[in-house]
């Protein structure tokens, strides 16, 4: 399919040391990197941008959102596909009951230690957003 977008959505949460949670990637055959990432995935077919996020936050980490709000959103090629990625703050009540499902590691990190895990440039210029823009 010609011009086809991958669309997907990330999680950014922060906990009360204003930490965020990071996940580690497994590798998988359409993306063979086991990069740090903030926990994302897919919008399915006629799934709303707010339920992919609901299903994706409980599907790989256990957390049900209980408030969000859209943060960044951009635009990069995933192989030869091109992707857009939409990035939302989010909260949960229940993050405690947070499991590693879909990730080989979780970790809670200062958004100052993020350049330790992030590598991507995108990745790097959320970093740089959140230094500026969460406190």
């Amino acid at each position: 399919m010609e011009n086809c977008y991958v669309v997907a959505v990330a999680g950014i949460f922060l906990n009360e040391q204003n930490e965020v949670l990071i996940a580690k990637r497994i590798p998988k055959p359409d993306f063979p990197i086991d990069i740090w990432e903030f926990p994302s995935g897919r919008l399915e077919p006629n799934e709303t941008l707010e339920a992919c996020l609901r299903r994706e936050m409980k599907e790989e980490l256990n957390l049900n959102i209980s408030q969000y709000e859209l943060f960044h959103v951009y635009n990069f090629y995933r192989g030869e596909a091109p992707a857009v990625l939409i990035n939302y703050i989010c909260n949960s009540d229940n993050l405690q009951n947070i499991k590693v499902v879909e990730h080989s590691e979780l970790k809670w990190v200062k958004i100052s230690k993020l350049k330790l895990y992030f590598t991507l440039p995108k990745q790097l210029e959320i970093m740089k957003l959140l230094s500026k823009n969460v406190s």
